[in-house]
């Protein structure tokens, strides 16, 4: 397993280790049969898949572009994606919740903590049979 941590250097070296990292994996995905993963933090999974009542950070650490999952190539080998794809036992389950979710908030009523709680520990749950 190749891990790359993005650590709290400055924005720019951030930026370029991120660069860096989406090329590489751009490489790997070209090698047959090899199976990829990529995890990203919760603040950009966050930014993708919002977790009701869940308070954000007081403020951003990640530029814009740390914040974009690129392509499409990538996106398919995301965690937060991939616990989302047809190929995952419980992913219809999240949709449902993030469906439900998504209709509380166009009806402007609020979403209990127990469905968020619920939510929360089928994503993590999934996470967790995901991972290598």
């Amino acid at each position: 397993m190749i891990e790359i941590l993005i650590s709290k250097e400055s924005p720019q070296h951030r930026l370029s280790i991120y660069i860096i990292s989406l090329l590489f994996i751009e490489y790997l995905l070209k090698i047959p049969n090899l199976k990829i993963l990529r995890v990203y933090s919760d603040q950009i999974e966050q930014k993708e898949f919002p977790v009701p009542n869940k308070l954000k950070p007081p403020r951003v650490t990640r530029s814009e572009d740390e914040l974009k999952i690129s392509s499409e190539k990538i996106r398919c080998v995301s965690l937060h994606h991939v616990i989302r794809g047809p190929e995952c036992p419980f992913s219809q389950e999240l949709r449902q919740y993030e469906d439900g979710f998504e209709q509380s908030k166009a009806k402007k009523e609020s979403i209990g903590q127990k469905e968020v709680k619920e939510y929360c520990k089928v994503g993590e749950n999934m996470k967790i049979l995901m991972k290598p």
